[in-house]
């Protein structure tokens, strides 16, 4: 049986015979906010007795039989004897809420064996019924900020709430070796840039952030002291946290997070540290050539006509802001301004060697900031910005 989110008429599995159901289908309801709801589990049950559970689909490129955005790089769990039923159970419940039925009653697919093993293990699942309360969030929490020494984290996305970023750097403020893990090749761009959002202040705080070089990091796991660590399908995001219907796995004292470190490790090394002084990517990063660091104003309730933009465009220049995104008649506009004033990271990308990018570049000799590749004295005006 095979429960998921989309499926076609021709598709292979129904022509094999197998039991296929259509998780919430959006056709079904008026309502937009169920459109949001999503059966993001990862859960795999044979016989009762062996389950598995982790980050990967079933897709050709999750097994890298084709390439999208690199090498992806994923994780999970085979769980064996008792602690399969979670698993197994959470899938029943989903089956039958979705219209399917089964064959037997459901202690028949209890497990029958069960298997020798150090620790504690304890499958989770979670989703959109509990909510407010979040399993999975609290689970993240509860790891973090028991942490003394080390907490690694791999995750695809970063959209957290205030209580995961305070708790991420203050765990890091305290002394514990915060590392986060995240894709160098991400699958949503737009994504990644809300979570290059969060980098600056957890850098800021001493958190460790590394960008997974080959491709994309997929991967959902938390290790805490190589004493406890979480293996899922939960993204450090909102929508896993309160609005997909996710599961994983929590283990304390098992062999297991030895496996799991040493997969860490392997994923540090074929990564790239990110710092502060690396945000080059970030809003006009690529068109100066350098690393600037930058920090986030918000203004609201602030009404704006396209002149108003036009006009606030060569105020913010003068004051050193580097980028902003502003609607004509909305009410939010966000700034971001450099920590460095023009001529300061002009004079580094000169002495760096760094080059801005061709469009950018004309546009500093037109405007005389740049002559035969050297500054001017015009580059230390900042009257000149003002266009």
């Amino acid at each position: 049986r095979l429960l998921r989110e989309n499926l076609t008429a021709d598709a292979p599995q129904l022509q094999l015979g197998a039991e296929v159901l259509i998780f919430n289908p959006v056709h079904h309801y008026v309502n937009r906010l169920y459109f949001n709801y999503r059966d993001h589990r990862k859960i795999a049950c044979i016989d009762g007795d062996t389950a598995y559970t982790g980050g990967a689909n079933i897709a050709d490129e999750y097994a890298n039989i084709t390439e999208r955005f690199g090498y992806w790089k994923d994780d999970g769990i085979r769980l064996e004897g008792q602690a399969c039923w979670t698993l197994t159970r959470e899938f029943i419940y989903m089956w039958e809420r979705m219209g399917g039925s089964l064959q037997q009653e459901h202690d028949y697919y209890r497990p029958q064996s069960s298997a020798a093993g150090q620790g504690f293990v304890q499958p989770i699942a979670d989703g959109p019924d509990s909510n407010p309360v979040s399993s999975a969030e609290d689970a993240f929490l509860q790891l973090i900020g028991g942490a003394k020494h080390m907490v690694y984290i791999t995750s695809p996305y970063l959209a957290i709430d205030e209580s995961m970023e305070k708790a991420l750097c203050m765990a890091a403020g305290s002394g514990v070796d915060v590392r986060l893990m995240m894709p160098g090749i991400p699958d949503h761009k737009f994504a990644f840039m809300v979570a290059e959002s969060y980098f600056g202040e957890l850098l800021n705080h001493g958190v460790k952030i590394y960008r997974f070089t080959p491709g994309l990091l997929h991967g959902k796991t938390v290790l805490a002291d190589r004493e406890a660590a979480f293996v899922g399908s939960v993204n450090m995001d909102y929508r896993s946290f309160q609005l997909h219907f996710e599961c994983g796995t929590l283990l304390y004292g098992a062999p297991a997070m030895e496996t799991l470190l040493e997969d860490m490790d392997g994923i540090m090394e074929k990564s790239r540290q990110v710092t502060r002084a690396g945000l080059e990517d970030h809003f006009m990063g690529k068109l100066t050539g350098i690393s600037m660091g930058c920090d986030c104003c918000y203004t609201n309730h602030m009404k704006a006509d396209q002149n108003d933009i036009e006009n606030l465009a060569s105020l913010l220049t003068m004051a050193g802001c580097n980028y902003f995104m502003g609607i004509p008649h909305g009410d939010d506009i966000m700034l971001n301004y450099q920590t460095t004033g023009f001529r300061e990271t002009a004079a580094l990308r000169e002495i760096t060697g760094k080059t801005a990018i061709p469009e950018f570049q004309r546009w500093l000799e037109k405007m005389g900031f740049v002559e035969n590749g050297r500054l001017t004295k015009k580059a230390g005006d900042g009257s000149s910005l003002l266009f």
